[in-house]
């Protein structure tokens, strides 16, 4: 492990972190509210000196339930006190007397009915309340938690990530070079120490070489969002963005594909990394893809009392992913006394133990529990889930907008079905021209066919959702939408519902692409299922950032007579001919709309261009629609009025 850079300069201050369970408290903060109906329990509950899984435990005997139909959003440790959320399934109406279970470790501080399965990750952020005891140089301690409030601190991932003596990260390097981890949750844990350690290199390095400068080329993140953009050169409005902490720098998270830094910071990171060829190749090889992380940390409503002169009590919040003990470090040079304590007992039943004859193999750490459990964010989900992706059979999520029993979804279904593992769910009816529409108004009813397809009262954006959130246990690692019946070229993407399918999939995090046959006959829907098995292999092996699907269009051609696949870009239509307008048999009038423009940009480069000439169209769709280049000039007239 190295030595990590302190943006405010090593502390002089020391101090005693948890001497009792009650100088740690953590609150988990759900993003939304019970809906009040449902067959899900979300249970509020208090707990101390049990761990997470303990309470699991618990609740699934007193509910009569399968422990997998007990769920969390976050671990937090025994040796502290924590309120925290978790759901119960009880398909019926029965609603147990939660409160009977209380105890002096356990408290039901509230128990509502809610319509969703609770999923690990779904928090909003942790609020902590640290008690310090033998606190020394308490005024420089004071003027750090300003410094802090003003800069925050370096988004590293906490000690407890690696494992006691960071065994996960030693682990983890023993992976790539062959040692064998069947144990899938163990596999992502490994993966993640390897991935957070880079991580924690760059950040340090960066901080250490270039303080919080500027670089060329860097990756900056949307406050309160996943979202990225490279900024090439840093103008004086995006300045303003960062000064304004509208938008955030990063650091990367190491997978596939090609780096998100650019220009000087693109340079740097991979001057950094470099050394690490065998950690960067294996978090490769296990599926993960390039991400980024923010820079910096910033605790949100921090503030301190000072119980006495040696004990200092600290409270602030922490989005889900941030760890309370990067804010430690910048303040105290710190001990952890059930830490200490833990490592003592260890030593004596070392001590205490007789010599043993054989030398036995190392075992595989435990999972060290967390001071400020990280809440893993929805793509951290993602990455972990594809961890073992050369080892496990993939699972695709496959939908449509024309209808479950279309010819172009059983045709996309049984090609897939070869190589991958496949869930189908689609419409109950046409719903093409749905766009990104939810059913808000009506409940969503499923029916499972004959061949296992499952057909949805519902949009295509709904057969997404309710398919990931609800339908499957296991998560799929990949959404397609199609095959299509008709083009999805230039303006038509924005009405698609087989693109909408995919967005949807997207914004839950997972790499998506929608499949579109283009033609009048719609013959050879063999030719599209094909060409979207190429494109999944070479996805696999070079995914896309994560806030782009792909929109494949494929000539209503014999696979023989396709020429090849170009990336593209979208063309645009001339504005549609006017509605149709007839009546009905009472003699009323009604209107029908007419058909689409004619291609009014069809240039070489669009996807309307290589479809025409015979070729596959691949065009990367970005989700985020704002109009970067015009920001800028936009606030100048605006700030006139």
């Amino acid at each position: 492990m190295i030595e990590l850079h302190f943006l405010h300069g090593k502390p002089n201050s020391k101090a005693d972190l948890r001497t009792y369970n009650s100088d740690f408290r953590v609150q988990e903060m759900l993003p939304f509210a019970a809906t009040g109906e449902g067959e899900h329990h979300l249970l509020h509950i208090r707990k101390e000196g049990l761990n997470t899984n303990d309470v699991a435990t618990i609740l699934s005997g007193f509910a009569k339930v399968h422990p997998k139909e007990v769920t969390y959003a976050g671990q937090k440790d025994k040796n502290a006190i924590t309120e925290q959320w978790f759901g119960v399934r009880i398909p019926g109406k029965e609603t147990p007397d939660w409160a009977s279970l209380n105890s002096d470790q356990i408290t039901i501080l509230s128990s509502n009915r809610h319509n969703k399965k609770l999923r690990i990750g779904a928090l909003a952020g942790n609020r902590f309340t640290l008690t310090l005891r033998n606190v020394t140089h308490m005024d420089e301690a004071i003027e750090r938690l300003a410094l802090i409030k003003q800069t925050g601190v370096p988004n590293y991932f906490g000690e407890q990530r690696f494992g006691h003596d960071g065994k996960n990260l030693v682990f983890g390097r023993q992976m790539f070079t062959g040692r064998v981890v069947k144990d899938r949750k163990k596999r992502s844990m490994y993966l993640s120490a390897v991935r957070s350690y880079l991580f924690n290199v760059a950040v340090s390095t960066r901080l250490a070489e270039h303080g919080l400068d500027k670089l060329a080329g860097d990756c900056v993140m949307l406050a309160g969002s996943n979202s990225y953009f490279t900024a090439e050169q840093w103008d004086e409005a995006t300045i303003k963005r960062l000064d304004e902490k509208d938008i955030q720098l990063s650091a990367p998270m190491w997978g596939r594909g090609a780096a998100l830094s650019q220009g000087e910071a693109g340079e740097f990171e991979a001057k950094v990394l470099a050394e690490f060829d065998a950690e960067r190749d294996g978090l490769e090889h296990a599926g993960l893809t390039q991400d980024r992380r923010t820079l910096l940390s910033e605790p949100q409503h921090l503030s301190y009392e000072k119980e006495s002169d040696d004990v200092l009590v600290i409270k602030f919040a922490l989005p889900s992913g941030c760890y309370a003990t990067s804010i430690l470090r910048e303040l105290f040079d710190y001990e952890d006394v059930n830490e200490r304590e833990f490592r003592a007992r260890q030593q004596a039943r070392l001590e205490s133990a007789e010599p043993e004859s054989e030398v036995k193999a190392t075992p595989e750490p435990e999972v060290k529990p967390e001071l400020a459990i990280e809440a893993k964010s929805e793509q951290d989900s993602v990455s972990e889930n594809c961890a073992d992706i050369e080892k496990q059979r993939i699972k695709i999520l496959v939908s449509n907008d024309d209808g479950v029993t279309a010819p172009g979804i059983v045709a996309l279904t049984n090609a897939l079905a070869t190589s991958y593992e496949v869930m189908t769910v689609g419409p109950d009816r046409n719903c093409s021209g749905a766009s990104n529409s939810l059913t808000l108004t009506n409940p969503l009813r499923i029916n499972t066919l004959s061949n296992g397809y499952v057909s949805v009262s519902g949009t295509p954006t709904d057969c997404v959702h309710l398919a990931i959130r609800e339908l499957y246990t296991d998560e799929p690692h990949m959404v397609v939408s199609g095959i299509n019946a008709g083009a999805n070229l230039g303006d038509d993407t924005l009405y698609s519902g087989t693109v909408a399918a995919a967005m949807e999939g997207r914004f839950l995090g997972l790499p998506a692409i929608a499949v579109s046959l283009v033609g009048s006959k719609l013959e050879h829907y063999d030719s599209a299922a094909y060409f979207t098995c190429k494109i999944i292999e070479g996805l696999l092996k070079s995914p896309i950032a994560k806030d782009q699907i792909l929109n494949v269009n494929v000539p209503d051609l014999p696979i023989e007579q396709i020429k090849g696949i170009k990336v593209t870009r979208l063309g645009a239509r001339h504005k549609a001919a006017g509605m149709i307008k007839t009546q009905d048999p009472a003699g009323k009038d009604i209107f029908w709309l007419g058909p689409p423009g004619e291609e009014q940009d069809a240039s070489e480069g669009t996807d309307f261009h290589a479809v025409t000439h015979g070729y596959v169209s691949v065009t990367p769709l970005k989700v985020d629609l704002t109009a970067f280049n015009q920001i800028s000039s936009m606030q100048e007239w605006i700030n006139k009025l």
